[in-house]
């Protein structure tokens, strides 16, 4: 897996900032303001459920729009489902290479 191109190395000595702007950029709006902030490895551990619950969605409408929507829409819905599929599995791979990092500087 690849380390998140738009973050900085885990060893760098603002690396937990960067996280948690970067993990912020991941999760609803509303976690801006939360009391997960400056909690950097619970802001992760709570954006991989969000990440992981997004995905059950997107699985799920996948599976419901057949017997919703007919052609040519069935097709449309299809392929913008699949695309944030694979864009939330990326997001969450991401994710799970931060969180790795994050329990080594922990250790």
């Amino acid at each position: 897996m690849t380390w998140p191109r738009d973050l900085v190395d885990a060893g760098h000595p603002e690396f937990l900032e960067h996280a948690e702007r970067w993990l912020l950029d991941r999760s609803p709006p509303e976690w801006r303001t939360s009391t997960l902030r400056g909690d950097v490895p619970a802001l992760a551990w709570a954006v991989t459920h969000h990440i992981e619950g997004a995905r059950a969605g997107a699985r799920q409408a996948y599976r419901e729009a057949r017997p919703r929507f007919q052609e040519p829409l069935l097709t449309r819905v299809h392929t913008a489902l699949e695309s944030y599929g694979a864009h939330l599995l990326t997001v969450e791979r991401e994710v799970a290479q931060v969180r790795r990092a994050l329990d080594r500087r922990s250790t």
